[in-house]
């Protein structure tokens, strides 16, 4: 399973706190995750403000390459940031379709 963890207001915290303070909370934060996660697979910062969970064992195997997984969670998550932030989404590779959002206000 791959989950794509995309931040909103990062930007913020560089324009009030400046640069140093804003990479020491990503810092803080890719530490959290990978203590979180670090019994069933592994966390990565992949760019500014967006992370990759990789869980291993989690679904059953239907197939399906990393690059997939990894493509069907950036649609997943761009469909809820361009639709209001604030919620999550989750593509069933079994059925290969993405059940509906919650949260995700505007």
């Amino acid at each position: 399973m791959v989950v794509v963890v995309d931040l909103d207001g990062c930007k913020g915290i560089n324009d009030t706190y400046d640069h140093q303070i804003g990479d020491a909370f990503l810092i803080h934060l890719t530490r959290l995750l990978e203590q979180t996660v670090e019994p069933l697979g592994f966390a990565a910062r992949v760019g500014g403000d967006e992370f990759f969970l990789l869980l291993q064992n989690q679904t059953p195997d239907h197939g399906i390459s990393l690059d997939t997984l990894i493509h069907h969670a950036d649609q997943a998550m761009y469909h809820i940031k361009y639709n209001g932030k604030n919620g999550y989404r989750i593509h069933d590779t079994l059925y290969s379709v993405q059940r509906p959002s919650e949260g995700g206000t505007r």
